[in-house]
């Protein structure tokens, strides 16, 4: 639910925090981990992560495999490292004589423009309100917001605009990271979603067989990633594509393009499915002949709902101690083992 305030948000935060404690420490320490940090083993068991997950989480930043009983003392990351992701975007025309070889150039430069800024006096922007007040009124989401910032951030320092704008921003986006990370841990506690068999059960109900709604919901049970089913083919000369005849699904090319992902080559789709597909759909070049958005809209879902739903129903209860479960959908959402544990929601009834 939206809310009115920052004050708001917070009374929100704390009215839940004593009846859902676990869940929010349970973030902590996902974050300690990724930081390279080893939390002790009770702490551990408390939130039934077990030595497999914290290793399945240090690999993904790059460090070694740890015994989780061993606690040597680590070095704690400078604060004034920012933690920046990594990320790929397809650059767009620079302005003037701006570096754009930094990845989030092109979401400063995006935003430089829907805000209607100056190309002539970038530095003038910066250091006026005019971007911070567009950022504030247009971007409601926390998780938007920040974004935007690391990219007005991002661009300061690559290209050393000076050491006044980088405190002023600095600042502001540390204060939007706070605001994301309550958001967020909001969202974990209050926030409920059906089971994905619900979702998928009631869109085989309202819709006919052979409708682009049903072919969207059970295509998202064989493999769920995010928005990535708008190309996607039967031709397999495609990045995307679906091969009838081996009956294998590729995605090389992400919608999401901040992050990098390792392509999903020849997954194999059920043998059902199959069947399906081959009957209904697979006299046509595209799989999907409308917009993602507008089959989402229609069968009254979304992919956020989607993929919380999928996992939380997955690795509801002990099911999440299952390695070859928790592997599993991994491979079928490309995301990675901290993400696994924050996408995990209260199930409806």
């Amino acid at each position: 639910m939206p809310y009115k305030s920052k004050e708001d948000r917070a009374s929100a935060v704390r009215r839940h925090y004593e009846a859902n404690k676990d869940n929010v420490n349970k973030s902590k320490v996902i974050k300690r981990i990724l930081e390279g940090k080893i939390p002790q083993a009770k702490t551990l068991e408390r939130f039934n992560i077990t030595e497999d997950m914290v290793n399945e989480m240090r690999r993904e930043v790059d460090l070694e495999p740890i015994k989780v009983k061993t606690t040597p003392k680590t070095t704690s990351p400078d604060p004034k490292d920012l933690p920046m992701p990594s990320a790929k975007l397809l650059g767009k025309k620079p302005m003037g004589d701006l570096d754009n070889e930094n990845s989030y150039f092109p979401v400063f430069n995006r935003l430089f423009k829907k805000a209607e800024c100056s190309e002539d006096d970038v530095i003038g922007c910066l250091k006026s309100n005019e971007l911070l007040d567009f950022i504030n009124k247009t971007y409601e989401n926390p998780n938007t917001k920040h974004t935007y910032l690391t990219a007005v951030l991002k661009t300061i320092d690559d290209n050393d605009l000076g050491k006044d704008l980088h405190e002023k921003w600095l600042s502001v986006w540390e204060e939007a990271k706070q605001e994301k990370e309550t958001f967020n841990i909001q969202e974990q506690l209050t926030k409920e979603v059906p089971k994905f068999s619900a979702i998928k059960k009631r869109i085989i109900k309202e819709f006919p067989e052979d409708s682009q709604e049903v072919l969207m919901i059970k295509l998202y049970d064989e493999i769920t990633p995010r928005n990535d089913f708008d190309t996607l083919t039967f031709n397999t000369e495609d990045p995307n594509h679906i091969d009838l005849k081996k009956g294998t699904i590729t995605l090389k090319d992400f919608k999401k393009t901040n992050q990098k992902y390792k392509p999903i080559e020849n997954y194999k789709l059920s043998k059902k499915f199959m069947e399906f597909i081959r009957t209904h759909h697979g006299d046509r070049d595209k799989v999907f002949t409308k917009q993602m958005r507008s089959i989402f809209k229609k069968a009254k879902t979304g992919i956020d709902e989607i993929r919380h739903a999928k996992i939380s129903e997955t690795l509801k209860g002990e099911k999440i101690q299952d390695e070859k479960t928790r592997e599993e959908l991994r491979e079928k959402m490309l995301h990675s083992s901290a993400t696994q544990l924050r996408y995990i929601r209260k199930l409806k009834d």
